[in-house]
């Protein structure tokens, strides 16, 4: 994300533990080029607008806020990882994107819940936990889709490109129950690791005909989570 004031420019970019990096230059800067790691976390409000929040102390000379809101577009990228492209206020280029690595730990009815982790200074690491509120829904091609809720009514779709498959429940007794659940898989390397691992996504609901082309798989009666799945 750029901003101009009094010819500065800012870019943000993310490290390999989730860090904010800032990136200062400018003709008139005190600081002809400053770049510094940020310890922190991210936060997400209401409407999935989400903040960096700040909590090393910052360079002497360096003017840092608490706080940096970043307003920008959800989405997932190739690996699965959480994506934000900031908007462009008013820039000459088009928006930052910011890769989260980050992984999916929940799929609830109106939520979807990213473990991150990151590092301190210190190199002491911790996991938290990044929460969007929205719906679950399929899209034309039948793939698994979060819209995830904005202000004013508007939407940000994060969209699961690869194939799920639909297994039976377990019962009580450790069974094959009546109902069905939605299995998604998928396979990601770990950036700091380097190793692949699976991840499983589980998804329980129940099936509602609504015609001969189309069937649902309602995750919630109660919202707009549901999977409208089309036979074509």
């Amino acid at each position: 994300m750029d901003k101009k004031q009094n010819n500065e420019k800012i870019t943000y970019e993310i490290d390999p533990y989730n860090r904010l990096i800032i990136n200062k230059s400018g003709k008139e800067s005190e600081l002809s080029r400053f770049r510094q790691v940020l310890d922190g976390r991210f936060k997400t409000d209401e409407n999935n607008t989400v903040s960096y929040y700040i909590k090393a102390p910052t360079p002497q000379g360096t003017e840092m806020p608490y706080q940096v809101e970043l307003q920008g577009k959800w989405s997932l990228s190739e690996d699965q990882n959480l994506c934000l492209t900031l908007n462009k206020w008013g820039r000459e280029t088009l928006g930052d994107k910011l890769t989260l690595q980050a992984d999916i730990i929940d799929t609830s009815k109106n939520s979807i819940a990213f473990s991150l982790t990151t590092r301190t200074k210190e190199n002491m690491q911790s996991i938290y936990i990044l929460q969007l509120k929205g719906a679950w829904q399929a899209d034309k091609n039948n793939r698994l889709t979060f819209r995830v809720q904005k202000e004013k009514g508007s939407h940000d779709i994060l969209t699961f490109r690869g194939a799920w498959e639909i297994t039976p429940a377990t019962g009580r007794n450790g069974g094959a129950g009546k109902q069905h659940q939605i299995i998604y898989q998928y396979e990601k390397a770990q950036l700091i690791r380097k190793r692949k691992k699976i991840h499983t996504l589980i998804f329980q609901g129940y099936w509602n005909i609504k015609d001969k082309g189309r069937i649902s798989y309602v995750l919630d009666a109660q919202t707009d989570s549901v999977f409208e799945l089309s036979q074509d």
